[in-house]
């Protein structure tokens, strides 16, 4: 039997064989669509439902004129708006945005998206953790 240092070797090459084996893209017709308690719609892009290796997620979801999100809290998130305008309450303070914003939530904070505009609204989701 191997020591416990030959054992971790053994899982860097391990992982790093897994990483050269894993999906690297993804086209926007492939992405599985779903209705959330969060999002008129979502779907994952880079996470390991859809083959990535990675430990967060990265999702892109809509919210559709005039509805809002489920008040909600997960780990840390990055948000970034890439058509719309809104705002969105985090930790119970109101931040409005548009098309370009950027916004972070700390990991645990309560918040709610509002789409505010007269168009769908488009947003790309980082989480370091998944909920």
């Amino acid at each position: 039997m191997d020591d416990f240092y030959a054992g971790w070797l053994k899982y860097w090459d391990d992982e790093q064989e897994e990483r050269r084996n894993a999906r690297k893209y993804i086209n926007e017709e492939e992405l599985e669509w779903v209705r959330t308690k969060q999002d008129w719609r979502g779907a994952l892009l880079g996470a390991e439902e859809n083959g990535f290796v990675t430990c967060g997620a990265t999702m892109l979801a809509e919210i559709t004129r005039g509805w809002h999100t489920g008040k909600h809290s997960h780990g840390e998130e990055a948000v970034y708006i890439v058509d719309g305008q809104g705002f969105s309450v985090i930790d119970g303070l109101r931040y409005d945005w548009e098309t370009g914003s950027c916004l972070f939530i700390p990991f645990g904070v309560v918040h709610q998206h509002f789409n505010s505009g007269d168009n769908t609204v488009r947003y790309l989701s980082a989480m370091a953790i998944p909920l």
